[in-house]
């Protein structure tokens, strides 16, 4: 859930406790508005934090290809400090590493790890 949406359902959520909270605890019924604003509370926290992601293999892949972007950069410092041939090589391993890790993407983009393990790859990236 976005910070955008989480502020909307948050707002809602709370200003609907409140309306609901407010009449009960001046008529004496303190009990109920906290069950109320407990409920409310839990709502938001549930859509937060409940959702599950489903498409898993490709979020590892990104947060690989993550890591491989702070490689290009520690390389790409190397180069600019000293060009050698041994940094130029490491730039080229790791390009390659990073068109392998989009086409790793492309292939379980869209897919939940049930359709992977269905295809035959538990491991959710392909061989």
């Amino acid at each position: 859930m976005r910070a955008k949406d989480f502020g909307a359902v948050a707002v809602a959520v709370l200003s609907l406790g409140v309306v609901a909270v407010v009449p009960l605890a001046l008529s004496g019924g303190r009990w109920l508005s906290l069950v109320v604003l407990a409920v409310a509370l839990g709502f938001v926290f549930f859509r937060v934090w409940g959702e599950q992601r489903i498409y898993l293999a490709l979020r590892r892949e990104v947060s690989g290809f993550h890591r491989l972007v702070q490689q290009l950069n520690t390389v790409a410092l190397e180069r600019n400090r000293s060009d050698s041939p041994e940094t130029r090589r490491r730039l080229e391993e790791v390009r390659a590493s990073m068109i392998e890790s989009v086409d790793r993407m492309i292939e379980v983009a869209g897919k939940r790890e049930i359709d992977l393990e269905a295809e035959g790859d538990p491991s959710g990236l392909p061989g």
